[in-house]
């Protein structure tokens, strides 16, 4: 997707006599667009799923909320931990957990004050059919300790980058590269990628031009998909 969404960037800035921008310049505006967009999607959907709450939101393929969910959903992520001296080492790419299980128990969350005053606790103490976990400053703490769970995450987005080779002087897209990356993003977000990506260069289109160009990039996709 890195590749077309590039090419397509290249040929709006020519028709509209922008000039071009270097492959370097686009992955730099590449990756501010992509993690401004991440850090949006739950403030998004948050605000979507209040207009569904009043219900203002269409159903079917028309549901937003839904459609945005899924874009969210992308970056799930699971992976089982063990634990170290009583605490767990979350995997690097974390930034929201979503969900820990035991088998077929679920833990709750809780603020550290509370885990604290529950593992303390006589009468309320839990237990391994009711476990709960808390999250501080980067450390877990589960309770009943568990030498394994497995945990369910939102992971962090991937840097990307549109990776070349450059002959006789001209830069030739090479996916090959071992730092290649490629858009790591739902591709329902691809207008708004596209859109946000010319924005940085100084263009800004109309909806009506924006949804063109995806169009025309999502059939060169299918054409070279055949």
């Amino acid at each position: 997707m890195i590749n077309l969404v590039f090419k397509t960037v290249l040929a709006a800035l020519n028709k509209n006599q922008m000039g071009k921008i270097s492959p370097s310049e686009f992955n730099t505006f590449l990756s501010q667009v992509l993690n401004k967009i991440y850090s949006e999607l739950y403030s998004d959907y948050r605000k979507l799923a209040y207009r569904k709450m009043r219900f203002q939101d269409s159903s079917g393929y028309g549901n937003e909320t839904f459609n945005l969910k899924q874009a969210i959903e992308y970056y799930l992520s699971s992976k089982e931990i063990e634990s170290v001296s009583g605490e767990y080492i979350l995997p690097d790419d974390v930034t929201l957990i979503s969900s820990m299980f035991d088998d077929d128990v679920q833990y709750e969350k809780t603020d550290k004050s509370t885990f604290e005053t529950l593992k303390r606790s006589k009468k309320m103490k839990p237990t391994s059919c009711s476990p709960i976990y808390t999250l501080n400053d980067g450390s877990l703490k589960v309770f009943p300790p568990k030498d394994k769970i497995e945990v369910n995450y939102f992971r962090k987005i991937k840097e990307p980058k549109w990776t070349y080779i450059v002959a006789n002087g001209i830069e030739m897209y090479n996916p090959d590269a071992q730092d290649f990356q490629d858009i790591d993003m739902h591709p329902m977000m691809l207008s708004r990628i596209f859109n946000d990506v010319l924005s940085l260069c100084g263009l800004n289109l109309q909806a009506q031009q924006v949804q063109e160009y995806v169009n025309l990039m999502k059939q060169e996709s299918m054409i070279n998909k055949q």
